[in-house]
């Protein structure tokens, strides 16, 4: 239901640099780094915009760790917030771990909690 929501998911062609960002879970640039055991967090973000696309940004964040971490989200894009669209955590099952088209929740703060092995997947609105 959401990758046929976002269009930017379902992109005819190559995603180019200028379209995605990789992040670590401190919204620094990944970089090789990430082959470090210790760097658990590899993000990417979506500009939609640059897409061509209704949604300004995704954002999704994976932890590969066997631990929960604490990540930041980025700065959404001017005078929009972020939404959580989903997370695997056991915390969100009683809502199924997404949320439907238009029942986001809207993200109160850029800190998140992530589980082990787990991602989260955040909209811009």
């Amino acid at each position: 239901q959401f990758r046929a929501a976002h269009a930017a998911l379902r992109h005819p062609t190559w995603i180019e640099p200028a379209q995605v960002a990789w992040l670590d879970g401190n919204i620094a640039i990944a970089n090789g780094a990430y082959d470090d055991a210790s760097k658990n967090v590899l993000a990417w973000q979506l500009d939609g915009a640059a897409l061509g696309r209704s949604a300004p940004s995704i954002y999704v964040a994976y932890n590969r760790g066997a631990a929960d971490v604490v990540l930041q989200l980025p700065a959404p894009p001017a005078n929009l917030a972020w939404y959580r669209v989903a997370d695997p955590g056991a915390w969100m099952g009683p809502q199924a771990n997404a949320s439907a088209p238009g029942d986001e929740y809207k993200m109160n703060q850029r800190r998140y909690d992530l589980t082990a092995r787990s991602l989260a997947l955040f909209i811009a609105r």
